[in-house]
Formats: C-alpha cells, sequence, structure tokens
C-alpha cells in the first residue's frame, strides 16, 4: 500500500467502513460527503515567517482542501484519486471564452491553462479567489485542487501558503508525469504572482 503525506493510519474501522462503499463507484458525488467531524480540523501548526518577524500560523489548507485529503486517504487506490481529481475538473463552471486570452494563459504548461483572479478589498488583506480552466481534463482537476488551497485566502496568507508541502499530502507528484508536475508548479507560482501584484508583498 502507498504512504502519503500527512495522512492519519489510525483511523477508526467504523469510519472507514461508512465511507468504504464509495471506494466501489468509478467517482465519489459532487460536492464531498460531509466527513466525521473528528476527522476534520487543525493539522498541526507550521512556522511562517512575515517580514522577519517568526509567526505561529495555522496551515494555511482550506477546509475544502481538508476534504480532499480526507477523500484521498479512504481512496486505497490511485486510479481512484486520479478519477475524483477529474470528476473535481468537470464539476467546475466553465470558464467564458472571452477570458481565454494571452493575458490570462499560464505560461510553463503542457496543456493551455488559463487562471483569472478576482480581489475583494485592497492591500494584503483583500480575499483572494480565482477561476480557471484547460483544455486537459487532469489538469482541470488539478486547478480545482488549487481553489480549493487558495481561494478565499487574504493575498498575504497566499503568499505565505508552502502549496509544495499541502500538495505533497495529496501524493500527487508521485503519480503525475514530469510535464504535469511541472504544470502544477507553473499553476501555483502564477497564482501567487497574481496575488503579489496586488499588493501583499
Amino acid at each position: 500500500m502507498l504512504s502519503w503525506h500527512g495522512m492519519n493510519s489510525t483511523r477508526g474501522t467504523h469510519d472507514k467502513a461508512q465511507y468504504g462503499k464509495l471506494k466501489a463507484t468509478s467517482s465519489w458525488p459532487t460536492p464531498l460527503p460531509q466527513l466525521p467531524a473528528r476527522l476534520r480540523g487543525s493539522r498541526g501548526v507550521r512556522l511562517w515567517t512575515l517580514n522577519g518577524t517568526r509567526l505561529n500560523w495555522k496551515s494555511m489548507a482550506q477546509e475544502e482542501f481538508e476534504e480532499i485529503v480526507d477523500a484521498f486517504d479512504y481512496l486505497d487506490e490511485w486510479q481512484d484519486r486520479y478519477r475524483h481529481v477529474i470528476d473535481m475538473g468537470k464539476a467546475m463552471s466553465p470558464l467564458d471564452e472571452a477570458l481565454k486570452v494571452p493575458a490570462t494563459k499560464v505560461e510553463g504548461c503542457a496543456s493551455q491553462v488559463w487562471l483569472v483572479p478576482n480581489v475583494e478589498g485592497t492591500g494584503a488583506t483583500a480575499i483572494f479567489t480565482f477561476e480557471g480552466e484547460s483544455d486537459a481534463v487532469i489538469v482541470r482537476g488539478l486547478i480545482a485542487v488549487l481553489k480549493a488551497l487558495f481561494s478565499g485566502l487574504s493575498v498575504r496568507e497566499v503568499l505565505n501558503v508552502d502549496a509544495r508541502a499541502e500538495l505533497n499530502r495529496l501524493g500527487l507528484e508521485e503519480h503525475l508525469t514530469s510535464q504535469r508536475s511541472n504544470g502544477l508548479r507553473s499553476m501555483v507560482k502564477r497564482i501567487q504572482e497574481l496575488a503579489g501584484s496586488v499588493g501583499g508583498k
């Protein structure tokens, strides 16, 4: 059995059985089923540095991202996790064709990828969200994962997310081609660049 970063292997057998039936399906329902409260919550505290000051911040991962982590924990086979990511991408609203322009296109991706930011407020405390799309189904799913991780954070928080550490909890790069992995990193870089351009730096 594969070892996945950040997973708790001591989950109760009752909970495992309760959600185990989902593994037999080709995909998970949308939205994700609500997991028991005891399976969610804080995943620990990481140390972050802001303007040279060492602060204790909770993990920046959003609750929706935590649900993805838990979903991956309950889906034992990578093929099921892979299909789940694809299904997440299919559930996203399509991006308006008028927004698919060179200014929104992400460089460094093997597939075509567009990311369109939306910021409410000004400066470092502005709330950052984004929409995205790709012509590749798996990449569209990866965009959905990144939306769960970044959307709804303040600009400052977006810039301080350790995206590599959070995504490693899903073990994604272990099962993506080098091109897809590079594309994922390019999307993360672009998201944080977009947030930084608002004034979060």
